[in-house]
């Protein structure tokens, strides 16, 4: 007979609270991930990397670097934002170990402060501007 893992414990717990339960495949990736920064048509891609722990949010001790934005980057950027119709949008993948992208989040309201760091142009002016542009 099959043993009952025990997180289903944890599980039906959450069920009787009625609560939200997210549950994804834990894909290794040593410690970092991409940011794509989308504001308007503007894509920064950003390399966050953590040796301390498999999360890469700058909070928890994560370092940024800006990459090259590819062309198929900024097009997939793009096509995510427009599909979910955002305009600014912080999106994270993760590359497992056969090379393939993994899209972990898509934020509407991303943080930037590690994005900031690195970047030289003024996000937040960016931001302002690409907003003013809808009216």
């Amino acid at each position: 007979m099959l043993k009952r893992p025990n997180w289903l414990d944890n599980l039906s717990t959450l069920q009787q609270l009625a609560a939200i339960i997210y549950l994804q495949e834990f894909i290794p990736s040593g410690g970092r991930d991409l940011r794509l920064l989308v504001v308007g048509q503007k894509v920064w891609a950003l390399q966050r990397t953590n040796p301390d722990d498999w999360r890469t949010n700058v909070s928890r001790g994560a370092r940024t670097s800006q990459i090259e934005t590819t062309t198929e980057l900024r097009s997939m950027a793009i096509a995510i934002c427009q599909s979910i119709r955002l305009v600014i949008a912080g999106i994270d993948l993760i590359q497992d170990t056969f090379g393939a992208w993994h899209v972990l989040e898509v934020n509407g309201v991303p943080g930037w402060k590690g994005a900031q760091s690195v970047i030289d142009e003024n996000i937040g002016a960016q931001m302002i501007e690409t907003l003013r542009m809808l009216d």
